[in-house]
């Protein structure tokens, strides 16, 4: 969090004023007096939790600039979606462009395997390569709901099935999550984590000390099936957002072969009517 006691009354003040907003009428609204709310935009005064979040709360703001304020306060961003609370979601239109832009940008990547999460893990969407690439490994496992980016990557049936260098990935994406949950909680992210921790070979690991590394941006992970064909990709991870925006963001899971080559090129895949699935918008 920010060290700067000023921040969160230089960022209210921004946005009263880009609002036109009046102090009278704000404080009204919050139920505080004016020379408060004003001792709050100069620094001389810092909200509580408490009043940070109904300030949010009474200001007609986008989630992520929401955000902005409550971490320019020292305190942690909101949640988003079934447990955030009042917050609307994105409207239909401004929805609708970010699908696209985002799908533009996944069909850009084709042939190579790609997919969109949010802070969570929940895969908002895939693109061909990624389709083909996970079908080929994971089977039906790719189309359970709601699709999650560690849910796939620790089960039983997901890639630590196949993954011959397990030991050297460590439980860094556990580490993850739990950072995530305890900066922003969420019921369905929640359970899905202690699920995550009920899984034998994660809960043997716990319990005999593993060390847990911290998510790293790049990862190596050996693929090998059941007739020995061994895969190594190289996994760059990326996100839509800068640092001082923790919340909300989605991340980019692009898997490179180490050899260039997936055995079929982007125009293979575009045709290839049975690449289907629900998260594939192209």
């Amino acid at each position: 969090m920010t060290s700067d006691k000023l921040a969160f009354g230089r960022t209210l003040r921004f946005w009263r004023q880009t609002l036109r907003i009046s102090q009278e009428s704000l404080a009204f609204d919050l139920d505080i007096s004016t020379k408060h709310l004003s001792f709050i935009e100069t620094g001389r005064s810092h909200p509580s939790s408490e009043l940070a979040t109904k300030i949010c709360k009474s200001l007609p703001l986008h989630e992520r600039d929401v955000n902005n304020l409550l971490i320019a306060g020292g305190f942690a961003p909101a949640a988003w979606g079934k447990a955030a609370g009042s917050k609307p979601e994105a409207s239909g239109l401004e929805a609708l462009w970010r699908r696209k832009a985002i799908t533009v940008m996944l069909k850009g990547l084709d042939p190579l395997p790609c997919s969109v999460r949010d802070s969570y893990g929940y895969i908002k969407a895939v693109n061909r390569g990624w389709v083909a690439h996970s079908r080929r490994w994971l089977g039906d496992l790719i189309f359970q709901a709601p699709l999650n980016n560690y849910s796939l990557f620790y089960s039983e049936q997901g890639w630590r099935r196949f993954a011959t260098n397990w030991d050297d990935l460590g439980w860094s994406g556990l580490l993850e999550l739990q950072q995530q949950l305890l900066l922003s909680p969420n019921d369905d992210a929640e359970q899905l984590y202690q699920e995550l921790l009920s899984i034998p070979a994660i809960k043997e690991a716990m319990s005999g000390g593993k060390q847990l590394e911290a998510a790293a941006n790049a990862s190596n992970i050996r693929l090998q099936d059941s007739d020995g064909v061994v895969q190594t990709c190289t996994i760059i991870i990326t996100t839509f957002t800068e640092d001082f925006v923790a919340d909300p963001r989605y991340l980019i899971d692009t898997w490179f072969p180490r050899d260039f080559s997936y055995g079929y090129s982007k125009d293979e895949l575009q045709f290839d009517e049975s690449l289907q699935h629900p998260l594939l918008y192209y």
